[in-house]
């Protein structure tokens, strides 16, 4: 049975995930499910259940391989950045990787459970439990067909499949709550990675970090798969370090704001060191240094001396 910890740490982590790799973390998110699936240790409802076909997988697969290419092409981030495709893609794909996440059920499991037990309450051996279970398998399948995953209409829109989750076995309240935490989780740290994104380039560093965020993304998705504990953990160090650059970045900006300001003479309010006027009260003031001059001249001291 799908533990409901464990389904939270798995939202939580590829929530956050997502706000790096989006195509890549929906992947991995397909992955786990067909594999929940073909293992008989969970089930997904109908509405869902397209999404772990052998053709989704192979277009989330595609769709990995291109985003990789993307975030490791020099130009091709910049322009996405620009179109705010990134941003916008990770926002798409956080609903459909957690909604494929919550749609997990043990419906199947659950019945057979609460059927042994019953049977068990009525004094049926283990062995004659066992048959009995059997055979109401064999005559499940045979009144609900052997249809293939992939013939379920896989035109079903995300409203209709938030819609139809109700019926998954989840209380409706926690599987909204699901939803809602992993948007603000995606939409947040995808805010932060931007920031974060701006420092390092300033540094020259973005190929640098663009490997360690893909190696820290896989290693995640790897680790949430098998270890979902572990991967959280690993996921959350990941965002509470970029979180802390962040902060970092913009006390280290506001301190190098504070450098280039000084006292307005005549109404003491803070104005920058290469003003000629003071934005508040207009008065004329004396630059204390010229736009692009890093040491802190005055205008005089710009003047060559006069040979002699």
């Amino acid at each position: 049975m799908i533990d409901t910890a464990l389904l939270a740490a798995r939202v939580v982590g590829f929530a956050a995930t997502s706000s790096v790799r989006p195509a890549a973390t929906c992947f991995a998110a397909q992955l786990l499910a067909a594999g929940l699936v073909h293992f008989e240790v969970a089930a997904l409802p109908i509405h869902a259940a397209w999404s772990v076909s052998p053709l989704a997988l192979g277009v989330g697969f595609a769709a990995c391989l291109l985003e990789w290419f993307l975030q490791h092409t020099e130009g091709a981030d910049e322009l996405a950045r620009a179109l705010h495709v990134d941003k916008l893609l990770s926002a798409a794909l956080a609903m459909p990787t957690t909604l494929l996440l919550v749609s997990l059920t043990s419906f199947a499991d659950a019945g057979v459970a609460s059927a042994d037990a019953a049977l068990a309450g009525a004094g049926l051996s283990p062995e004659a439990r066992e048959l009995v279970l059997d055979e109401a398998a064999r005559q499940a399948d045979g009144a609900l067909g052997t249809a293939p995953a992939a013939t379920a209409a896989p035109a079903d829109d995300l409203a209709l499949a938030t819609r139809k989750l109700a019926a998954s076995g989840r209380p409706p309240l926690e599987q909204g709550a699901f939803l809602a935490l992993a948007l603000m989780i995606n939409l947040f740290l995808t805010w932060v990675r931007g920031e974060v994104r701006d420092f390092v380039e300033s540094i020259h560093l973005e190929r640098i970090w663009a490997w360690l965020e893909t190696g820290g993304v896989f290693a995640g998705l790897a680790l949430l798969s098998l270890a979902p504990a572990l991967g959280l953990a690993l996921v959350l160090l990941l965002a509470t370090g970029s979180v802390a650059v962040w902060v970092g970045t913009r006390a280290a900006a506001a301190v190098a704001d504070a450098a280039r300001r000084r006292a307005c003479p005549s109404c003491n309010r803070n104005i920058r060191v290469e003003a000629q006027r003071c934005r508040y009260c207009q008065a004329e003031v004396e630059p204390l240094r010229w736009l692009g001059e890093a040491p802190a001249l005055a205008p005089a001291a710009l003047v060559a001396p006069s040979e002699g």
